[in-house]
């Protein structure tokens, strides 16, 4: 994904700084002149009212274009500026296509430590007392423990599916091995990380439920992805009155 760092995708609040700055700055590379020029002339073309309002916007579209090709052709990427000036560069806005932001806890590392450690206290049905590290640690033990009754239920629902014939009952207990088993690995391979890996990837990088979900590996579920996320956010409302 292309990675900005010039003030032409800089929000609007920042712009006008950033506008002076540039006029006045000496660049110390022709690849960095060549992207601050294409900054000054698409602030010009947006403030110059003597063209129409599509005129203005087609120009300002190009001078985006030449300004992501400037970016790419940089020694660091070994690409030159005719390879990326016949490149596709696409951007993806953050959380464009959700209801609601991503919640302001999870920008804050202290935060999503207590979040976490409190939502698996409450998965586990233990709250005990220390650290957040030592009580991270009880909470996973407790969880473990519980997973080899789970998995005793698991074998036992297995078995009623290779003898029942009745469709229905087959199609129930398929979702219901299914939740099973992805709830026993997930624990197994450390509940903690798994839920802080799906709320990054979800919140912080923008990949949506299945996307994290593959990310995590097999068996776990979007859906499931969705629930924790669920969950962590409700208990940072409730019990910390984080946003």
């Amino acid at each position: 994904m292309f990675q900005p760092t010039f003030g032409a995708f800089l929000p609007q609040s920042h712009r006008t700084e950033f506008m002076s700055d540039v006029r006045t700055a000496r660049c110390c590379s022709r690849h960095e002149a060549k992207i601050a020029a294409i900054f000054v002339s698409r602030a010009e073309v947006s403030s110059n009212r003597s063209h129409s309002r599509q005129a203005r916007a087609n120009v300002v579209r190009k001078m985006n274009m030449e300004c992501k090709t400037a970016h790419l052709s940089s020694l660091a990427s070994g690409l030159s500026y005719g390879d990326a000036e016949r490149m596709h560069v696409q951007t993806k806005k953050l959380n464009s296509y959700r209801k609601s932001p991503a919640p302001e806890w999870i920008a804050d590392p202290e935060k999503t430590r207590r979040v976490l450690v409190c939502y698996l206290e409450k998965r586990a049905g233990k709250v005990t007392a220390g650290t957040l590290a030592e009580r991270l640690k009880k909470a996973e033990a407790t969880c473990i423990a519980k997973s080899e009754e789970k998995s005793r239920t698991l074998n036992k629902l297995c078995r009623e599916y290779q003898k029942t014939q009745n469709p229905d009952r087959r199609k129930r207990l398929e979702t219901q091995i299914r939740n099973l088993d992805a709830d026993i690995f997930a624990t197994k391979r450390g509940i903690g990380a798994l839920v802080l890996r799906a709320a990054f990837l979800y919140w912080r990088t923008g990949s949506s439920s299945p996307e994290t979900a593959h990310a995590l590996g097999a068996p776990v579920h979007p859906v499931a992805v969705r629930q924790w996320l669920h969950r962590l956010n409700t208990l940072a409302k409730k019990q910390f009155g984080y946003e």
